[in-house]
């Protein structure tokens, strides 16, 4: 890969190392960076702030993509191999690569100088370090738990500056808790449950989850700014269902599940 300097940037490790193809890529725009964007526009957050912590996340949150794919994988009996072509490379800068990303990301959220903003990245940082340390080192169901609160700390660490209980608990609703039901599928936890609760068609099972949730959320709050937020994920996820068997956009299932 040419310009390989360009690794050490945020999003770069996980768009070589997870989010593959074009359908892929426009997918995770969609319900990441611009849900988040649309989620500061909507409660009338600052754009930059918010641009700022996904940065900052991502760097910290490649740090753990990286001790997993270099090191966690030998731990595993069917591990899932997402760097092969390129790993005698990550190996060898591997410290380098954690050591810029990390700086990187702690030292990012002071370009506000704000004192409050930059202690409460900082500190959502170090969780998603900390939990990452433990989703790495415990292979077990608890993963499902670990996995959970580092995909809730993605979510919620660029905006939490802005948070209230209420839209803390509407983000988890909007994805992390989403996610993490199709996660517990995994062949490895063998949770009967959660296979009969998602089913075989992860397309279908999104669009019911949104549907129910949007229910939800309209009988408590009515036709108000959080209907929007999971009215914005219920049709991206009927459209996906729609086009699910496009080639474009057709998933890539992986082994594990």
């Amino acid at each position: 890969m040419k310009f390989t300097n360009i690794r050490f940037l945020p999003f770069c490790y996980t768009f070589e190392s997870r989010i593959k193809t074009k359908g892929e890529r426009i997918s995770w725009f969609l319900i990441y960076p611009i849900y988040l964007l649309l989620f500061c526009y909507i409660f009338s957050f600052d754009f930059l702030y918010c641009f700022v912590g996904i940065l900052s996340t991502m760097q910290m949150y490649e740090v753990g993509y990286l001790f997993n794919d270099i090191y966690t994988v030998k731990k595993e009996k069917n591990p899932t191999t997402r760097i092969s072509g390129e790993l005698v490379w990550y190996k060898n800068k591997f410290k380098y690569l954690v050591v810029f990303k990390t700086i990187t990301a702690l030292l990012l959220p002071l370009v506000f100088l704000d004192l409050m903003f930059f202690s409460v990245m900082t500190t959502s940082l170090l969780f998603i370090l900390f939990f990452y340390f433990l989703h790495n080192n415990i292979r077990n169901r608890a993963n499902v738990l670990t996995y959970f609160f580092l995909v809730s700390l993605r979510y919620t660490a660029p905006v939490f500056y802005f948070l209230d209980f209420q839209l803390f608990l509407l983000i988890i609703i909007s994805f992390p808790l989403c996610r993490t039901l199709e996660h517990s599928c995994k062949k490895k936890y063998d949770i009967k449950l959660s296979k009969l609760i998602v089913s075989s068609n992860v397309d279908l099972f999104r669009v019911k989850y949104y549907a129910f949730f949007t229910f939800i959320v309209f009988c408590f709050f009515g036709l108000g700014k959080a209907l929007i937020i999971m009215s914005y994920f219920l049709t991206l996820r009927a459209l996906a269902l729609l086009l699910s068997d496009s080639s474009y956009f057709k998933r890539n299932k992986h082994d594990s599940y």
